[in-house]
């Protein structure tokens, strides 16, 4: 790992060229551009060669570090398919219209079934305003039913809960007061 610059070079970096040619110069290190107040001492430390990229990497080092943070974080990784004989299987995803919390009562339910990426079946939401907790468990098990005799589904892959503001039947009850 290389030596960190002495405190002097930050300094000397964040100072204007002129002002570095006045400190730090001298006719022997830089006599083209040597002129240098006399009542003001030199401890002659300017190199021509080495000093202005040395400068330039001190004085910007901070924006280099997060422009070269920021492209490790941009950096595209090589992605590995892999092909999987499950990509055919159908699933099934049942969608709860309800508050949250686990009290609150189901306003309506929907579902879809899906192969692979793919989404083959909407189920049609319906409303379970009015229903026991009883006949919403009855309604998702017909729903089961149904699913395993066209598709071969015997439960849910998922359960998605939505806010009721988002119930896509009209009209809603929640329309109205909403």
């Amino acid at each position: 790992m290389p030596r960190k610059a002495p405190q002097k070079c930050y300094k000397c970096a964040a100072l204007a060229i002129k002002q570095v040619h006045q400190l730090h110069g001298s006719p022997k290190t830089d006599p083209q551009n040597f002129v240098r107040d006399p009542n003001i001492s030199s401890d002659g430390c300017y190199d021509p060669k080495l000093c202005p990229p040395k400068r330039s990497r001190l004085r910007n080092s901070e924006i280099n570090c997060q422009k070269q943070a920021i492209k490790q974080r941009e950096q595209v990784f090589q992605q590995l398919q892999i092909e999987s004989p499950y990509t055919d299987l159908a699933y099934a995803v049942l969608i709860v219209y309800r508050e949250g919390g686990y009290d609150s009562p189901v306003h309506a339910i929907a579902g879809s079934v899906w192969k692979g990426n793919e989404q083959i079946v909407e189920i049609a939401p319906v409303h379970c305003e009015g229903m026991t907790p009883t006949v919403v468990k009855a309604y998702t098990a017909t729903l089961l039913r149904v699913l395993h005799k066209e598709y071969g589904i015997r439960k849910f892959a998922a359960q998605i809960r939505r806010d009721p503001q988002c119930c896509p039947i009209r009209p809603c009850c929640l329309e109205a007061t909403g």
